[in-house]
């Protein structure tokens, strides 16, 4: 569902393990639990990875002409993040969604305190 918002497979991956019950064993090994048809299977944090990398390319085998249209909406995008102006659509029940993406200027500041360093990014 996220694809839609340009979701990684870095987040897709982040979706899968908040979707999964986590479980943590006497190595100090985060598992997650999986259901599977016979019950649960535990997966590593790196095979939730890799769950997802074959999600995300399962989307487009399923629905090949979802590429194009997905591009033809990152290129909308980036053309109003250039003209500096909103975009703007309705949902089939007639609500009216406006979102404006304004460019940021980042600093990164660096704060010590008690011999303890923390970097912060401002935007």
């Amino acid at each position: 569902m996220t694809k839609t918002y340009s979701v990684s497979v870095v987040g897709i991956a982040n979706q899968l393990r908040n979707s999964f019950y986590k479980i943590l064993d006497k190595n100090k090994i985060i598992y997650y639990l999986v259901p599977t048809y016979f019950g649960f299977t535990k997966i590593t944090h790196f095979e939730t990875f890799r769950l997802a990398e074959i999600i995300n390319k399962q989307i487009y085998l399923s629905i090949p002409s979802l590429d194009p249209v997905y591009d033809y909406f990152k290129n909308i995008v980036k053309l109003c993040l250039t003209l500096n102006i909103p975009i703007t659509w309705f949902t089939p029940t007639g609500l009216n969604f406006t979102q404006f993406y304004a460019l940021s200027i980042q600093n990164k500041v660096s704060i010590s305190f008690k011999n303890k360093t923390k970097n912060v990014v401002l935007r």
